[in-house]
């Protein structure tokens, strides 16, 4: 994403004004460009790849935060969405989402932000939604290890003929949600494609035996402790 199209989104978040964050003399690309330098400051380079923290904590005057109001949400999430496009174009590694917090700090002068990043391995709220059908709007949860499949034993449970015993599975590692086939006999399919392993995105659509499950995180869960320091 280019830096134009990044004070774009911004500016719709401010509804074409361009303001400064609460009014005051903090500006959003400054805040932006705060969290991208330390982003790539504290990024770790491995044989697997360049990884950078997903987790920013963005600390400033507690007045500059009350300023913000209701605009608060929606610029975390137009900050976090330039910091991936920033990731995917250096092709860093951030996990499944990037998420950025504004948070007051009595030791923030007005004007300068302070941010603070982790690296957060723990497995985010994660559901697949069934698709259609008798069982549509029906959701169950995802967790490590979980199974899908016909068996009672299995975590997630989906009474359909086509659906294996033991259809697939869900792992966590850092990059994401991973869903692996485990020999069933229709095949797992995402997005249309069929996949023996595949890392999971937000909103991607899971079909097994027929049925539809459309995966997602809960980002509002998504918050580790050690990123509020």
């Amino acid at each position: 994403m280019r830096l134009r199209q990044i004070e774009a989104a911004l500016e719709r978040v401010f509804e074409g004004a361009f303001a400064r964050v609460g009014g005051g003399r903090l500006h959003p690309l400054e805040v932006f460009e705060a969290l991208r330098r330390r982003m790539e400051e504290d990024r770790a380079i491995s044989s697997g790849g360049v990884y950078v923290p997903n987790r920013l904590v963005a600390h400033v005057a507690p007045s500059e935060l009350d300023s913000l109001g209701g605009l608060r949400d929606r610029l975390e999430q137009e900050l976090a969405a330039g910091l991936q496009e920033q990731c995917r174009n250096n092709g860093w590694l951030y996990g499944p989402m990037i998420l950025v917090r504004f948070c007051g700090d009595d030791r923030a002068h007005p004007g300068r932000v302070r941010v603070t990043a982790a690296y957060d391995e723990r497995p985010l709220s994660a559901a697949v939604c069934v698709q259609g059908g008798l069982s549509g709007g029906q959701t169950y949860p995802v967790t490590d290890g979980a199974v899908l499949g016909r068996a009672p034993e299995c975590q997630l449970v989906v009474p359909t003929q086509g659906i294996s015993r033991h259809h697939c599975r869900f792992d966590w590692d850092f990059l994401g949600y991973r869903i692996s086939d485990l020999g069933s006999t229709n095949g797992t399919f995402v997005n249309g494609v069929r996949v023996t392993d595949y890392v999971l995105c937000q909103d991607d659509l899971i079909e097994v035996g027929g049925v539809g499950l459309r995966f997602h995180y809960d980002t509002s869960s998504g918050w580790a402790q050690n990123a509020e320091d």
